[in-house]
């Protein structure tokens, strides 16, 4: 019906059940499931798709959502909730009710990506106003006519086009701790954005509380060598690691285990990954691994990071930066 009326986009309501007393014992995985139907559904009609409130759920969805609306996100203090729809570059719209929320609102909507409008709770009257400062530099040119449901042929789960893609002029301090679980109430640095934390010790209550501090949460997993003990680790076969520690990065297996890896990071609500270990080609790895087969295993991690709509990070593998410079969004050295 949306669709036959002729709108471009639709913003379901009400799509937080689980939060709230719903007398069913719904779960956050039962409303994930419900919103990435309703988003798929949407799309499959050519329309556009908001996510209206559901603040812990964002990272998981923002690969699927168009846009993000809220309300009072300045009463409730949870704006900061919407910094992974900043970094995807998607809009968000907050409503306001209260004029003092309004005030505090319009001078940080630039800086948190947010559009912020003053409006009667009653939503049927006068007054409506909206910040005078726009948030976003430029506006996105007008969409093009979207092609009719029948014209769109099946091509099963999509790709995401949108991850953080953070520019060296963004001037992001960071954070590097991957040998121990990040608490974010005790060890937040407040000149640092960018937290760079192991995948495994931490959780997506975690990531979320980096989120909701304006900053960015980037898991970090071995690719390269096998480690014992981790929660994966029966994956491997012997024929994985053969030699040593080095893993066979040529490996069907090994390249499957990495997908799960960063499927497991998506799910934890990261933006970003960084696999280390990525330079087995100039190490003495025991079975021959070259600068092409490394070439390739890197490409594939940071395709697969892509698709899943986490940004991708480059560790180390100096003398490989120049022919991977257009596959990856970031770079760490050690």
């Amino acid at each position: 019906m949306c669709k036959s009326k002729g709108f471009l986009a639709v913003d379901p309501d009400n799509v937080d059940g689980y939060s709230n007393v719903n007398g069913k014992g719904l779960t956050a995985a039962d409303q994930l499931d419900f919103n990435r139907f309703l988003a798929g559904e949407a799309h499959k009609q050519g329309v556009a798709v908001g996510l209206k409130n559901d603040n812990d759920q964002i990272a998981q969805l923002v690969d699927v959502f168009d846009f993000f609306v809220n309300e009072q996100c300045h009463e409730f203090d949870e704006c900061g909730t919407y910094a992974p729809a900043k970094a995807a570059g998607k809009p968000v719209y907050n409503i306001e009710y209260l004029a003092k929320n309004f005030a505090k609102g319009c001078p940080q909507q630039a800086a948190m990506g947010i559009h912020t409008s003053l409006k009667n709770q009653k939503l049927k009257a006068l007054p409506f106003t909206r910040c005078p400062n726009n948030p976003w530099l430029s506006l996105p040119p007008s969409p093009k006519p979207l092609p009719s449901p029948s014209s769109v042929p099946n091509l099963g789960p999509i790709a995401t086009s949108s991850w953080w893609r953070p520019k060296a002029s963004d001037n992001l301090g960071w954070q590097y701790m991957t040998s121990a679980e990040f608490i974010p109430a005790t060890m937040w640095v407040s000149t640092a954005k960018v937290y760079v934390i192991d995948l495994f010790l931490n959780s997506a209550a975690t990531t979320a509380a980096i989120a909701a501090k304006g900053g960015y949460a980037v898991c970090q997993f071995n690719a390269g060598t096998y480690e014992d003990g981790q929660p994966d680790s029966g994956l491997f076969t012997a024929a994985d690691h053969p030699k040593n520690s080095w893993l066979d990065i040529r490996a069907t297996n090994v390249r499957s285990i990495m997908q799960k890896r960063l499927e497991l990071c998506k799910s934890k609500g990261f933006v970003a990954a960084v696999p280390e270990g990525l330079d087995a080609y100039i190490n003495d790895n025991g079975m021959g691994l070259t600068a092409a087969d490394q070439l390739s295993y890197n490409s594939f991690l940071a395709d697969a990071a892509h698709k899943l709509g986490l940004a991708a990070g480059l560790m180390n593998d100096l003398g490989q930066v120049k022919q991977l410079l257009s596959s990856f969004d970031f770079y760490i050295n050690e």
